[in-house]
């Protein structure tokens, strides 16, 4: 019996260590590789593969980035199991996970951490643009 306590704990680890791997790896290239086609088309300044360093490390922010993107990998991991009874399924939940939840993260958690207004930021006033069409269409 411990043996299998041990293998099921071994296995939940590994599945963990896969999900921050992936989601690192994932972050490095084609996340990367989105900001680089957006910004040779002159949709974003941001650029690519960014190494400035970030306090309080002074890791570049590549690098910053890819962790945390790891981190995202870790939590998709842990609700995995839970997507395919969202509604829509399996594949609405891991987009709207993937998606959606991170942008609200980084709105309203990240930058007023950081000091930084919301309605400074590009993606909040068109999100807010978006939602004025809409319910002055839905009246």
């Amino acid at each position: 019996m411990a043996r299998s306590a041990s293998l099921t704990v071994s296995a939940a680890a590994t599945r963990l260590l896969l999900g921050f791997v992936a989601a690192f790896l994932a972050t490095l290239t084609f996340h990367q590789i989105g900001i680089w086609g957006l910004h040779a088309i002159g949709l974003t300044g941001a650029t690519p593969w960014t190494t400035t360093p970030i306090p309080p490390f002074g890791v570049p922010s590549v690098i910053s980035l890819a962790f945390w993107g790891g981190v995202w990998g870790i939590l998709f991991v842990l609700i995995e199991r839970f997507l395919a009874r969202s509604p829509g399924g399996y594949w609405v939940g891991a987009t709207l996970f993937g998606a959606i939840v991170p942008t609200l993260v980084l709105m309203f958690i990240v930058f007023p951490l950081k000091g930084r207004p919301l309605v400074r930021h590009k993606i909040v006033a068109d999100a807010a643009a978006i939602r004025g069409f809409i319910e002055t269409r839905a009246i």
